[in-house]
């Protein structure tokens, strides 16, 4: 894949849609999958640069993903960002704990978004 492809996994159509822009105004080729499944095939089958996911997912949620491509030596240091509404006290800890490098909390700032891909580019 090419150096500035992120995969974004996320069941709803409009956070897809408003990230794809963020990311698309900015260089990254956005990809997208609306569930855990499609998802991790896309990250076994592309090896995107970055992956951004929801943990509230159909058909896989979110942290089994992550624990899965962690095990995988063809894909285990892409780095992960959790980008979720979860916001319980222990969230952060349990998706770092996961194998996720980061999180981002939604509603999710455009700046904050562009940041943090940025800070995690390859």
């Amino acid at each position: 894949m090419d150096n500035n492809t992120v995969l974004y996994i996320e069941k709803d159509y409009h956070n897809r849609r408003f990230v794809r822009k963020i990311l698309n105004s900015r260089g990254f080729e956005a990809l997208e999958a609306e569930d855990g499944v499609i998802g991790f095939d896309m990250i076994n089958d592309l090896h995107p640069t970055m992956v951004l996911i929801e943990m509230n997912l159909p058909g896989m949620d979110g942290l089994e993903v992550v624990k899965r491509m962690k095990l995988k030596e063809e894909v285990c240091t892409i780095p992960v960002i959790a980008l979720t509404a979860s916001n319980m006290p222990g969230d952060r800890e349990r998706f770092i704990d996961a194998g996720c490098d980061d999180y981002l909390f939604k509603p999710v700032r455009a700046p904050d978004l562009v940041s943090m891909v940025l800070n995690y580019e390859q």
